[in-house]
């Protein structure tokens, strides 16, 4: 997967409502539209076999270890910040 959609894929599977799912996906929609059409038009009418299977969702997340270093190193720099907050929310969403 292209690294430019990893965080719309993330959006998507940590959403915490039906609306931010709903966000995620449309923007999702035209990314996939355009790699079928693209498929299509390589295979030049020939047959093609689409699977669809459940990626393992650790990889579109990030690594919790990395997570929690950065954590840590806004507490120690930065412990009022808004980033430490952020990170804090995305480390308890990517736990679950």
């Amino acid at each position: 997967m292209d690294a430019s959609r990893i965080p719309t894929v993330q959006s998507m599977i940590l959403s915490e409502t039906t609306e931010e799912r709903k966000d995620a996906l449309d923007q999702l929609l035209p990314m996939q539209q355009q790699d079928f059409e693209q498929i299509f038009e390589t295979m030049q009418g020939h047959p093609i076999t689409v699977r669809l299977l459940d990626p393992p969702l650790h990889e579109f997340l990030p690594d919790k270890e990395e997570l929690l270093v950065d954590v840590t190193k806004l507490q120690l720099t930065e412990p009022y910040s808004f980033k430490i907050q952020e990170k804090q929310k995305f480390l308890r969403k990517v736990r679950l």
